[in-house]
C-alpha cells in the first residue's frame, strides 16, 4: 500500500490536539518547558558541587519520565482513547530506563552512519527513528523495535525526509515570525536583553507549537503501519 502524509492533516490533527485536551497538553508542555530551562540554567553553571549535579540529574529523569508519558497521550489520542493528566503519570521506570537505552543505540547507529558521510547518517535516522515509539507501544526488546522501525521505513527514507522538511520548514517559520512580533509585543516593557525577551518568547510560543510538531512522529508512525 502506497504511504500518504499531509501537511495539513498533520496540523489539523495536532490542532485538534490541543483544543480538545487544553488542560492536558499546555499543562504537560509548561512542564517540559520548566525542565528544559532548568538543565539550560544548570549547564551555565560549573558542575563543581553535588547540589548541581544531583538537580541536573533529578530534573533529566523527570523531564524523561513526562516526554515519554507525553508520547503515550498522543498515541492514545491518535486511537480515540480517552486521555487524561492522570495517563501522564502511568509510566513506570522500566519504560524510562528503556527509553534510555533504546536512543543510546539510535544515536550510536545514526552517529556510526556520519562517520562517513552525512547522507548514511540521514538515512539510518529515518530508519531506525521509530524504533522506540515501537518499544514505547509494544514493550518489546531493542533488537525487535529496531527491526520493525527498519521494517517500517523500508523504501520510504526519502518520502519520509520530504515531509519532515517541509514541516520543519513551515513550522519554524512561523515561530521565528511569531516570536519577533511577540517578543517586542509582549516584552517591550521589560529591562531586560534581546535575548532572554527571544528565550521567554520562544518557551511561550512553544506550548503551543511543541504539541503540534511532536505529534508529526504519531502521525507517520500510525501512517506507515497502514500502509505496511
Amino acid at each position: 500500500m502506497d504511504l500518504r502524509l499531509s501537511i495539513r492533516e498533520t496540523l489539523n490533527l495536532g490542532f485538534d490536539f490541543c483544543t480538545q485536551h487544553w488542560q492536558v497538553v499546555f499543562g504537560t508542555s509548561a512542564m517540559i518547558s520548566v525542565l528544559y530551562g532548568i538543565l539550560i540554567v544548570i549547564g551555565r553553571q560549573p558542575f563543581t558541587t553535588i547540589q548541581n549535579s544531583m538537580v541536573s540529574i533529578i530534573s533529566l529523569a523527570i523531564l524523561t519520565y513526562v516526554w515519554v508519558g507525553w508520547y503515550k497521550l498522543m498515541l492514545a489520542y491518535y486511537d480515540h482513547q480517552p486521555i487524561t493528566f492522570d495517563s501522564l503519570l502511568q509510566t513506570d521506570m522500566r519504560t524510562v530506563i528503556y527509553f534510555y537505552l533504546i536512543m543510546g543505540l539510535i544515536i550510536l547507529i545514526v552517529a556510526g552512519g556520519s562517520i562517513f558521510l552525512i547522507i548514511p547518517g540521514i538515512y539510518l535516522f529515518f530508519r531506525v527513528r521509530y524504533a522506540w515509539i515501537v518499544g514505547l507501544e509494544r514493550k518489546s526488546g531493542l533488537r525487535e523495535a529496531i527491526s520493525y522501525s527498519w521494517h517500517l521505513t523500508k523504501g520510504r527514507v526519502w518520502q519520509l525526509c520530504c515531509y519532515a522538511v517541509g514541516l520543519a520548514f513551515l513550522v519554524e517559520g512561523v515561530k521565528y515570525l511569531l516570536i519577533i512580533g511577540l517578543s517586542f509585543v509582549l516584552f517591550s516593557e521589560w529591562s531586560i536583553s534581546l535575548t532572554v525577551r527571544n528565550v521567554l518568547t520562544t518557551e511561550l510560543i512553544s506550548l503551543f507549537f511543541r504539541p503540534v510538531s511532536g505529534f508529526a512522529l504519531i502521525y507517520t508512525y500510525r501512517r506507515l503501519q497502514e500502509a505496511s
